[in-house]
């Protein structure tokens, strides 16, 4: 199944944000980066929903969500494309620590996130970095209640303090100097509507934030059921049937809610309904008993 949601995995901004002085290290080693992409890629997997990994010179059009985490490194180009994705329709996540240099690591004048600040509706003010027992909370406003962002979450590692130009925001701080600057905002471009994410929340946050985009987007997941924790489940296709493998990653055995209908596990024969249960670390590959369907039909 073609992937409709992509995140950017720069190779270059990657390996400058692993020289930049400021975000904690542990024994000269800063994994902040990797650990935040891996949160926006984990609400995503465990919903079963396919992502592309692709570099900030490819191409955006083929997507409806492009997820770019701390995007330090602008390359020249980038903020125009990434405009353009958002013009016509697509929807765009960014986070702190975006917009702070160019390819050859020349700070951007006039403000952060440079190049993107237009496209987010924001001004990074001051970066706030927090010690390892040190947190603060996200707090959403009327609006991001409306949005479905109905409960408080726990922030760490890092806060962008930004002030809101043009966009609508979301979600506050809760706490510290800072208490009620803007948290999670989000700006209508032409079609689309780029976020900003300003601090690193808690996994809940990541998987109720992209749990609403998955459905007001529409995107397709491989199966239309609430995984268990260390499940996941991926759909491949011949362009005419469809298997969906499901696999248990965890030391014990898992049962997953089906949605309705029959299916038949294509490695055992055995065709089960409401039920599908996994041994530890079990697979199952999954086809509609009886399907006729077309790969891709409702």
């Amino acid at each position: 199944m073609p992937a409709r949601v992509a995140i950017v995995y720069d190779w270059d901004n990657r390996w400058i944000l692993g020289a930049v002085a400021g975000p904690p290290k542990k024994d000269g080693v800063s994994t902040l980066f990797e650990d935040f992409v891996q949160a926006n890629y984990r609400a995503l997997w465990r919903m079963g929903v396919p992502v592309d990994v692709i570099g900030s010179e490819d191409d955006f059009s083929r997507y409806d969500l492009v997820i770019a985490p701390m995007l330090y490194l602008v390359k020249d180009g980038v903020a125009n494309r990434l405009a353009t994705f958002v013009g016509n329709g697509g929807t765009l996540v960014g986070s702190f620590l975006s917009g702070i240099a160019d390819e050859n690591d020349l700070v951007f004048e006039g403000g952060w996130p440079g190049p993107l600040r237009q496209l987010f509706g924001v001004w990074a003010e001051e970066i706030d970095y927090l010690y390892d027992d040190e947190f603060n909370e996200l707090v959403a406003t009327a609006a991001g209640c409306e949005l479905g962002l109905n409960r408080k979450y726990r922030l760490g590692r890092v806060c962008d303090l930004i002030h809101a130009e043009g966009a609508e925001v979301l979600a506050c701080y809760g706490g510290d100097f800072y208490a009620g600057r803007p948290c999670v905002t989000v700006r209508r471009e032409g079609r689309g509507r780029a976020f900003y994410l300003a601090s690193f929340a808690q996994q809940e946050f990541f998987n109720d934030f992209y749990s609403l985009l998955v459905r007001k987007l529409g995107l397709r997941r491989a199966l239309e059921t609430d995984l268990p924790d260390g499940v996941s489940a991926q759909l491949r296709t011949d362009g005419a049937r469809e298997w969906i493998f499901v696999m248990n990653f965890t030391n014990s055995a898992q049962s997953v809610s089906m949605p309705p209908g029959k299916w038949m596990d294509r490695l055992s024969g055995e065709i089960m309904e409401k039920t599908c249960v996994l041994d530890r670390y079990g697979v199952r590959v999954l086809e509609r008993a009886g399907d006729t369907r077309q790969a891709g039909e409702p």
